[in-house]
């Protein structure tokens, strides 16, 4: 719970209080009163407004498939042509698998048992890091463009790569 702290400022006692906006590692608000009675009320209403904001309507599930599409559409022009190609090659086998699931269901377990899978169907690692990072570069564009509140995707290591020369 956040307390007011009091604080010895050049011109007097202040009353200081900091509260982050989304927990730890999130937006701070930092404010100092001259009474200690203002930063309590301060307290006191943003809490309440916190939670009202906070309250959604309405959840929008968003698919992997139609965040590919918004992908393809925003980043399609930057990306190269031949990687392009790659990847509505990769996404042509993967759409039609797994379009329908959400976001949250695609998170570092499902990338680990579609490694899983890809291995038993004797692909090199070299394909298999390509086909699982066009998901998490999907999934990590979708979450940098706030279409999703967190990154399910976020730590995933890719496989080692034994090239003979």
């Amino acid at each position: 719970m956040t307390k007011a702290k009091k604080v010895h400022a050049k011109s007097g006692i202040k009353w200081e209080v900091c509260i982050y906006t989304n927990g730890k590692g999130s937006k701070r608000i930092k404010r100092r009163f001259d009474r200690k009675v203002d930063a309590d009320y301060f307290i006191k209403n943003f809490s309440s407004l916190k939670n009202k904001s906070f309250v959604r309507e309405e959840k929008v599930v968003r698919t992997f498939k139609t965040e590919a599409k918004f992908w393809l559409s925003v980043r399609g022009e930057e990306i190269s042509p031949s990687h392009l190609v790659r990847v509505r090659g990769i996404l042509t086998y993967l759409l039609p698998e797994f379009g329908d699931y959400p976001l949250e269901r695609i998170n570092n377990s499902f990338l680990a048992d579609l490694r899983r899978e890809l291995m038993s169907r004797s692909l090199k690692p070299a394909t298999i890091n390509r086909w699982t990072n066009v998901l998490t570069t999907i999934v990590n564009f979708s979450f940098k463009h706030n279409r999703i509140e967190s990154n399910p995707c976020f730590g995933f290591g890719l496989l080692t790569e034994f090239r003979e020369e």
